[in-house]
């Protein structure tokens, strides 16, 4: 947002403004301010809470598939394969209620299925379901990140209505991590980079020739500065330990909520930067 100079003057400790060039006035986002405010709209969710189902229903298989399991096995290249299209339901269920403020998924032919997803969770008090995220258009192996309030819950539906049989790599569910503040300068997205491998063809005459790709994939860096290290110490300890497992980031689910990425990660060693303060670095590698 930006400010008059009167609005400044009346409004400067009401509101929380910083004065940057003694004319710009930026809004400065607080900690737990809701999902459609504020700069600080990067998650990461790298506890998959489905490893605790207790129970749950599939679409029947196909004959290629490999198996349920395959849905939260961390390895998306097992996938589970529908053995038919239309409105498939995959329901879990926990033993005790859980906390989840996400649901996501690594579809292999979302595209080519013709896929719409609508993500669910049981509303306990009215024993109904909730519509928690929706969409569509999503492009073959691009990931899905739906991010909502944080409800209690006991089950759990992502629904893909499909024209033609579904893959499905990795679905996900869980208390994704909200970090404070917005990536810093020199964040490279996903969907900026590559590392596919190309195959460059040539002709026997040495002329240029169709290509192949041969891996696709994507890279993404992003750094957090400016951190509190009392955040570090409640909230990224534990995240460590998933370190080399899959999950799914985004950096700015509300301008860009699609663009996400879902792969294995690496973070730097953080250390002091100021008294009470640190930053951290982040390196994701899979499919965006």
């Amino acid at each position: 947002m930006i400010y008059s100079l009167n609005t400044i003057i009346s409004d400067v400790k009401e509101q929380g403004l910083l004065i940057m060039a003694d004319t710009i006035i930026l809004d400065v986002p607080t900690s737990g301010s809701s999902i459609s405010y504020g700069c600080n709209n990067s998650y990461l969710l790298y506890d998959n809470k489905l490893n605790l189902n207790s129970s749950r229903t599939t679409p029947e298989e196909s004959s290629q598939s490999a198996g349920y399991l395959s849905l939260y096995d961390g390895n998306s290249n097992l996938k589970f394969i529908s053995s038919s299209s239309g409105s498939l339901d995959f329901d879990f269920e926990f033993s005790t209620a859980q906390k989840i403020n996400s649901m996501s998924c690594a579809g292999a032919n979302l595209f080519d299925a013709g896929v719409v997803w609508e993500f669910y969770t049981f509303d306990i008090d009215n024993a109904t379901y909730i519509k928690q995220h929706d969409g569509s258009g999503k492009n073959n192996n691009s990931p899905i990140f739906g991010i909502f309030e944080t409800v209690t819950t006991s089950k759990i539906r992502f629904r893909f209505i499909t024209t033609t049989p579904i893959m499905i790599g990795e679905l996900g569910c869980g208390l994704a991590l909200r970090f404070p503040v917005p990536p810093s300068i020199g964040w490279q997205p996903a969907r900026w980079n590559s590392n596919n491998q190309i195959n460059i063809g040539r002709t026997e005459a040495n002329t240029t020739a169709s290509s192949t790709v041969i891996e696709r994939g994507a890279p993404e860096s992003v750094k957090f500065d400016n951190l509190e290290a009392s955040w570090m110490d409640s909230n990224f300890i534990d995240v460590l330990e998933f370190q080399g497992l899959p999950v799914w980031f985004v950096g700015d689910s509300r301008y860009n909520p699609n663009d996400c990425i879902f792969g294995n990660w690496s973070a730097s060693n953080s250390s002091y930067e100021s008294a009470y303060r640190t930053s951290l670095s982040l390196k994701f590698n899979g499919a965006k």
